[in-house]
């Protein structure tokens, strides 16, 4: 179990960011790929946690019928390139938010 860790991730390529805070991460049987990039899980709870993504202004390839079709788990891409595949999640007090094409501006 992970308690209160908070991350940001920013991609250079497709100019995607993610903010996450998570007060309590559990998982059971995880298993991570950098190559293709992708984290499978038989078990996630996360409780009382915080996820933003937030997408640039250009516009999203397209889905294909093939890709919601053979997929049975929880795969959602968020267009950050990494697959999730988890077989049981279970979500309570958690906030998640996903913003297309905006951009974040940081002052400097």
């Amino acid at each position: 179990m992970f308690e209160h860790i908070a991350f940001s991730y920013s991609s250079t390529v497709s100019e995607t960011s993610l903010d996450a805070k998570l007060g309590e991460f559990f998982g059971e049987n995880i298993d991570f790929n950098s190559n293709p990039l992708m984290l499978k899980a038989a078990t996630i709870s996360l409780q009382h946690a915080s996820v933003n993504v937030l997408s640039p202004e250009q516009a999203p390839g397209l889905i294909t019928t093939d890709t919601i079709i053979r997929k049975t788990n929880f795969t959602p891409d968020f267009e950050l390139g990494m697959g999730l595949e988890i077989a049981a999640l279970e979500i309570g007090d958690t906030d998640f938010s996903f913003h297309r094409h905006e951009k974040l501006l940081r002052k400097v």
